[in-house]
């Protein structure tokens, strides 16, 4: 379901897209979280609006497909749910793996 420019984190879109899936198609069986962005640059350089930003799409917009989603699937006893997060996680993890013990964290 594509909740539009700006919209993955407001849950009315991501109800109203699974309830017009639901009567499209008959049921829901799968549902697929798959959004990401990221703010480059250090975090104490990151702006409010660009932090929110991440937080909405990457965490509120998850939430909210698997929250808009669940009734459909509880009440039928049945449905699967995948989550894909941006690969740029693994990347920025290898890449700090070397700073960490200079850094003493």
């Amino acid at each position: 379901m594509d909740s539009g420019e700006g919209g993955h984190s407001r849950c009315k879109s991501h109800e109203e897209g699974s309830r017009s899936r639901g009567q499209e198609f008959g049921k829901l069986d799968i549902v697929v979280a798959n959004a990401g962005i990221q703010a480059y640059g250090p975090l104490a350089n990151t702006s409010d609006e660009d932090w929110n930003n991440v937080i909405d799409i990457n965490v509120k917009g998850t939430a909210n497909t698997v929250r808009a989603a669940l009734p459909h699937m509880l009440s039928r006893k049945y449905g699967r749910i995948v989550i894909i997060s941006s690969g740029r996680a693994g990347m920025a993890s290898r890449m700090a793996l070397p700073i960490l013990p200079r850094s003493g964290a």
